[in-house]
């Protein structure tokens, strides 16, 4: 996966993330509430992992 495109992925899914949070903020069901929060710790690794990748290819 190509540097910019790599970026922007992060970009979107942190500002997924974002949303998400802002949203379970305002539920009152704790099902949803738990569970959308869930997803946004999911979100977190993916990017954690898409930025090491990164960080990975620019020191070769």
């Amino acid at each position: 996966m190509s540097q910019i495109k790599r970026s922007f992925l992060i970009a979107i899914l942190i500002l997924v993330a974002l949303v998400i949070g802002l949203v379970a903020t305002f539920i009152d069901s704790h099902a949803i509430n738990v569970t959308m929060k869930m997803i946004v710790i999911a979100i977190t690794f993916v990017v954690i992992v898409l930025a090491f990748q990164s960080q990975a290819d620019r020191r070769k």
